[in-house]
């Protein structure tokens, strides 16, 4: 089986300008844990609603006035869509990794 049998493919993606408030909301909107980060070239981070509580929220700041840039990670991989599963399964694991994008 290929990530492209399971993986979804109307995915929102999020500026590292927009608002961490903005973040949340599309979050809460289509009932994500996550959301890619694009700059409009390419794939710079990936924001998740833990990234927002514990880098923001858990310091005191203020989810209104902090982009995505200021709690997102950076940090990224990612796999091809004709990959295996199987590989899929064995990137994530060997990079310790939660989430992917495609």
């Amino acid at each position: 089986m290929k990530l492209m049998d399971v993986m979804s493919r109307e995915v929102e993606v999020i500026s590292p300008e927009d608002s961490l408030q903005e973040a949340a909301s599309r979050m809460a909107r289509r009932d994500v844990e996550t959301l890619p980060v694009h700059d409009g070239t390419r794939l710079v981070g990936m924001i998740t609603d833990r990234d927002i509580v514990v880098r923001s929220v858990a310091r005191g700041e203020n989810p209104r006035g902090e982009r995505v840039a200021d709690a997102m990670t950076s940090d990224v991989e990612s796999c091809y869509e004709s990959d295996s599963l199987e590989e899929v399964g064995r990137h994530m694991q060997e990079g310790q990794r939660n989430h992917l994008t495609g």
